[in-house]
Order: structure tokens, then C-alpha cells, then sequence
């Protein structure tokens, strides 16, 4: 999760200093193509990302949530313990929920 976070916050801060870059060089409107590329490049990549393993642990897919986590963390990871920490924090938070609920 933070991994991710500082990721997305590091290409925001990047593409802000390259598009006032750009537009010290190129038109606005030149300017305006230019910055439509990298959210379609970011939206073909996200097609081949796979679903969360919270998602799927909630659908009850356990080998899916595995196999999601292997592709999210790495090899060298335990996989098993991490699936069954977000089951639980997903069940105690589904608990939580529904006590609210029936207020």
C-alpha cells in the first residue's frame, strides 16, 4: 500500500514538472495531446492488472487472492499469512458494518 501510494504520488509530481516543461515549448493545445498520452498508456497497463486480493478473498476465491498477492508482492513473500490477515481485518470489518447497520 505505500509502495503504491508514493508511486502514484511520484508520477503526479513528475508529470506536473514535465507538462510545465512542455509548456514552455509547445502550444497549448500541442500541450493538451501530449498530456492525454500518459493516461491511456496508464489505462492499457491497468487492463492486465489483476483483481484485489481483498475483492476476491470477499468472493471467496482463495487461490485467485493468492495468486493476485504473488503478482502484487513478489515470490518471496508469505503469501498464506497475508491472505489470511486481510480475510480476517475483511470479516472483522464486515462485523463492524453490519453492527452499524442494525442500529
Amino acid at each position: 500500500r505505500g509502495m503504491l501510494g508514493s508511486c502514484v504520488q511520484l508520477m503526479v509530481v513528475t508529470g506536473i514538472l514535465g507538462a510545465y516543461a512542455a509548456g514552455m515549448v509547445l502550444g497549448w493545445r500541442w500541450l493538451a495531446v501530449l498530456c492525454c498520452i500518459p493516461p491511456f498508456i496508464m489505462l492499457l497497463f491497468m487492463c492486465f492488472m489483476p483483481e484485489t486480493p481483498r475483492f476476491l478473498l470477499k468472493e471467496n476465491k482463495h487461490s485467485e487472492a493468492l495468486a493476485s498477492l504473488e503478482f502484487l508482492r513478489g515470490p518471496d513473500v508469505d503469501h498464506e499469512w497475508e491472505c489470511s490477515q486481510i480475510e480476517e481485518t475483511t470479516k472483522h470489518q464486515a462485523h463492524r458494518f453490519n453492527g452499524q447497520i442494525g442500529r
